[in-house]
C-alpha cells in the first residue's frame, strides 16, 4: 500500500471496519459526489429532510476537500470506496472523512473494475505493454497481467457474481472452408467466433476455455 496506509499503521493499525464503513452505516448523512472537469466534489446531505445545497450560494462550501481525477470517478460495488484515477496511480477513498485509504501504483489507468466482493480489482491501462492487470486488493498484490488483442477494451473481462472467477471474452477471426456455405466461385469469407476463458481467483488458474 502507499503512504496513506503507512500513515494509518503509524497511528496504531489499519483502518478498522466501522471506520471503513462509516459513510455507509451513517444514517444521518448521505454522501454524494459529482465531477467538474478533473475536480471530484464530495459532499453530504444532512438531517432527516436531506435538503440539497444551493450551489449558487458562496457560503455553502462542500464538506470534503475536492480531489482531482484524470478520468471519470466511480464507486466500488458495495459503496465502500470512491475510486479516483490519476496519471501515475489509483486512489481509493473511504472512511468517515472519505480520505485516500489505499493506493495502487498503476500509471495510465483508463478504468478500474472491482469484483462484486471488493476483494479483487482489474486495472485497465491500454497504453501499457500489458494493459490488463488483476490485483488482490486486500493484500495489494498484482496476481496476473494480460496482453490486449485488437478489438479488446475495458469490457473484455467480466467478473462472476461472487468474484470467485473472472472471464475473458474473446472474438477470433475464422476463415470459412472452401465450399462451405458458399456459391460457386465465391471467395472464402472471414467470420468471428466468440471464445470465453475462465480464470479462478486468487490463483488465476485457467479453469475453462
Amino acid at each position: 500500500m502507499a503512504a496513506a496506509e503507512e500513515e494509518d499503521k503509524a497511528e496504531g493499525g489499519k483502518t478498522d471496519f466501522l471506520e471503513l464503513k462509516h459513510h455507509i452505516l451513517d444514517t444521518k448523512e448521505d454522501q454524494f459526489a459529482y465531477q467538474l472537469g478533473k475536480n471530484v466534489i464530495l459532499d453530504s446531505l444532512q438531517g432527516q429532510t436531506k435538503i440539497l445545497h444551493n450551489l449558487e450560494e458562496d457560503n455553502n462550501q462542500a464538506r470534503y476537500k475536492p480531489f482531482n481525477s484524470d478520468k471519470p470517478f466511480s464507486w466500488s460495488p458495495k459503496g465502500t470506496y470512491l475510486i479516483v484515477i490519476k496519471a501515475e496511480k489509483v486512489e481509493f477513498l473511504g472512511g468517515s472523512n472519505l480520505k485516500p485509504l489505499l493506493t495502487i501504483n498503476e500509471p495510465k489507468g483508463e478504468a478500474i473494475i472491482f469484483s462484486p466482493c471488493e476483494t479483487y480489482v482489474l486495472v485497465y491501462q491500454p497504453k501499457n505493454d500489458f494493459p490488463y492487470a488483476v490485483w488482490n486488493f486486500v493484500s495489494n498484490e498484482k496476481i496476473r497481467e494480460f496482453e490486449q488483442a485488437q478489438g479488446e477494451d475495458a469490457n473484455t473481462f467480466k467478473w462472476s457474481y461472487d468474484g470467485a472467477y473472472i472471464a475473458k471474452i474473446m472474438k477470433k477471426a475464422v476463415q470459412t472452408e472452401e465450399g462451405e456455405e458458399q456459391e460457386e466461385g465465391e471467395e472464402a469469407t472471414e467470420v468471428f467466433k466468440t471464445y470465453v476463458a475462465v480464470y479462478e481467483l486468487p490463483s488465476m488458474k485457467l479453469t475453462a476455455d
